[in-house]
Parts: structure tokens; C-alpha cells; sequence
């Protein structure tokens, strides 16, 4: 059976670009965005699947820390440069 083209080269989305006033709003609507990932991942397959960068990355991330919604032992975090 041969596959339609528009499934072996999906049209890219465009970018998604978001911007905010303060670092304290990046962390809040970060850590939002990652947890609703995160129930999506974890609600199809069970894990949360996670690359994270080093830099100022992690001080973005304290968001997360302490947040109930956080299913920390469903994480699979892989750390890179």
C-alpha cells in the first residue's frame, strides 16, 4: 500500500514565539506549560519525556519545584549541552 506524500513530509508549523514583561511571568507561565505537556505525555504513554539545557534553563524550572502537579516519578529527564 503506498502512503500519501503529505504523511512523509508533513507541512512544518510555524514558529511560536511568546514573550514576557518579567522573568517571574516566564517561570509561572513556563512551569504551566510544562505540566500540561507533562498530563498530556503521561495520560498516552504512562512518561513525561523531558531534554533540558543547562545555562539559565534550570532557574526558569523553579517553577515546577514543590508544585503538586508535578508527577516527578513519571519523568524521564535527559540533561544536555
Amino acid at each position: 500500500m503506498a502512503m500519501r506524500p503529505s504523511t512523509l513530509n508533513p507541512i512544518p508549523q510555524p514558529p511560536l514565539v511568546h514573550s514576557f514583561a518579567t522573568a517571574d511571568e516566564l517561570k509561572t507561565s513556563l512551569a504551566k506549560y510544562i505540566i500540561d505537556a507533562q498530563t498530556d505525555a503521561i495520560h498516552k504513554k504512562g512518561r513525561f519525556s523531558v531534554a533540558l539545557s543547562g545555562g539559565s534553563l534550570p532557574k526558569m524550572l523553579s517553577g515546577l519545584i514543590g508544585n503538586k502537579d508535578v508527577k516527578w516519578n513519571k519523568w524521564y529527564a535527559f540533561f544536555l549541552s
